[in-house]
């Protein structure tokens, strides 16, 4: 757990730094995921771990960028008893 209180602590420090110079400043509070202070997530800590791990796997993943498809589309023909 000491490995990881180093970074939290700096980037508490740099991020307060960048919400204090704002025009309008705000508070921050950074604090490790899995930390018992934790304000954002709640929950039970395995679900708690779970969710953050697939959040950091789908920023691992990147995201896509697809052409669109052609989509093929058939005439379809309606006739109706009315004219």
């Amino acid at each position: 757990m000491r490995e990881r209180r180093v970074p939290v602590q700096k980037s508490q420090q740099e991020i307060q730094a960048i919400c204090q110079s704002l025009s309008d400043p705000w508070t921050s509070n950074v604090v490790a995921p899995d930390s018992a202070s934790n304000p954002i997530i709640s929950g039970e800590d395995k679900k708690v771990s779970l969710y953050l791990e697939n959040l950091e796997m789908l920023w691992r993943l990147g995201a896509v960028t697809r052409q669109p498809q052609k989509v093929a589309v058939s005439k379809i023909e309606c006739r109706t008893k009315y004219p």
